[in-house]
């Protein structure tokens, strides 16, 4: 698989991050939902999941040699940057008011597959 598909499997994290700003509530709800019961079901929902990513970005030939924990932590920090924005904008507009939050909402999926190229590009820290 190369940087391409990979890129096509992250660019479409973002395609959340869009979805999650049309509601940003029933995105905190379903993110908390999830959480809570994953932790009591003792079912990992997300597991497959990131797992498939972390062989997508194994893949790549700047990856290969990083370990698991390292592609982890790159594939982790990008559904972070998802989740945590999703759930901000509350805080974003109280702190940088309604005009600047909708200037910030332009740019970020585009800032956002900018990282995520940037980080496949690189591959991990040396």
């Amino acid at each position: 698989m190369g940087v391409e598909c990979l890129q096509v499997s992250f660019h479409g994290l973002v395609e959340c991050v869009q979805r999650a700003l049309k509601a940003p509530k029933q995105h905190v709800l379903i993110c908390t939902r999830q959480t809570r019961r994953a932790d009591t079901a003792g079912t990992w929902y997300l597991k497959g999941f990131l797992q498939n990513l972390i062989e997508q970005v194994k893949d790549i030939p700047l990856w290969q040699q990083a370990g698991e924990a390292e592609v982890l932590a790159f594939v982790y920090q990008i559904s972070g940057a998802i989740n945590y924005y999703g759930i901000s904008e509350p805080t974003l507009t109280g702190i940088f008011g309604r005009d600047f939050y909708g200037e910030l909402n332009a740019n970020y999926p585009d800032q956002l597959v900018h990282l995520i190229d940037a980080g496949l590009a690189a591959g991990p820290p040396r």
